[in-house]
């Protein structure tokens, strides 16, 4: 579809999350994924598997989950890796969402981030410094998008007939405790 949008740099995100697990010596690196069916999620898997390669480890399959971007699929899918025989020893989670979802099956598992699982999630929450330990994330420019997102609305209806807009922002990892 030809209309205007503001995005953000999915693959490029989840790649610096995931090349910082396998800089940091983690080997069995988890994805907790939304829909499939959704850009940014295929692109945060594209960055995820490019990741790994970058960095000699193999692309899992059974280490990557497909969720419907909420809560609960956080808390199903992350017992499910916790469950594989030997179970990943870093997560990396596609939204706010499904991190809160695998931290809460972290927690009720007794586990320790991060000496018996590390974790990095793609949204960064006003929250992520309160948790214990503080969060690493990919830090997504929200005010700025909905800024961008407001600006190209008022362009488009001052002027219908303007060529298209695409605008991709910038991402950054936010380096905290949980890895």
């Amino acid at each position: 579809v030809d209309v205007d949008v503001v995005l953000v740099e999915n693959k490029k995100g989840a790649f610096s999350a995931v090349d910082y697990l396998a800089k940091a010596g983690y080997k069995r690196i988890a994805y907790i994924a939304g829909l499939p069916q959704i850009p940014s999620s295929r692109q945060r898997e594209e960055g995820y598997r490019e990741a790994l390669i970058h960095n000699g480890l193999p692309v899992d399959n059974n280490l990557i989950k497909y969720g419907d971007s909420r809560h609960i699929s956080g808390v199903k899918l992350c017992d499910e890796l916790l469950n594989l025989n030997p179970p990943p020893d870093a997560l990396f989670t596609g939204n706010n969402l499904i991190t809160l979802g695998a931290l809460e099956t972290i927690h009720r598992r007794g586990l320790n981030i991060p000496k018996d699982i590390a974790i990095i999630g793609f949204d960064d929450m006003y929250w992520s410094i309160s948790l214990n330990p503080p969060l690493t994330a990919v830090r997504q420019p929200a005010y700025e998008i909905g800024r961008r997102a407001a600006e190209q609305l008022i362009n488009r209806i001052n002027d219908p007939s303007r060529p298209t807009v695409s605008i991709v922002l910038k991402t950054e990892l936010m380096i905290r405790s949980s890895c």
